[in-house]
């Protein structure tokens, strides 16, 4: 199954100080259940939104403005968490809040735009 990379620091013998488990097919031991084991601290800054615009000067009897304008969404989050995406939960449900189950975070996106003043 996929895992974290915090995996590759599991226990693989004696004498090794881990808070990893050592990986066994079929979890024998009950590793991977839920418990405070897998809590771990969320918090993140996320810069969500930039938005530049340009208004080039024009002088035209029938323009009375162009504007350029850009914008990056989801720009960089700033976090500890393993996770893809500390702003990603399960379900809406309020007892699944907070359960990251790989889903996938929220995409970067860029939208650029022209806009002509007649």
């Amino acid at each position: 199954y996929n895992q974290s990379r915090s995996v590759l620091n599991r226990w693989k013998g004696d004498g090794q100080v881990t808070t990893m488990p050592r990986s066994s097919y079929g979890d024998p031991m009950g590793n991977s259940r839920f418990s405070d084991r897998w809590i771990e601290d969320g918090s993140y800054a996320k810069i969500k939104q930039i938005r530049l615009s340009y208004r080039l000067p024009i002088d035209a009897p029938f323009i009375e403005g162009i504007t350029f304008w850009g914008a990056v969404d989801n720009v960089v989050t700033f976090t500890k968490y393993l996770g893809a995406d500390p702003e990603v939960s399960c379900s809406s449900n309020v007892l699944l809040q907070g359960i990251d189950y790989g889903l996938l975070p929220s995409c970067r996106t860029f939208t650029f735009g022209l806009r002509l003043n007649l």
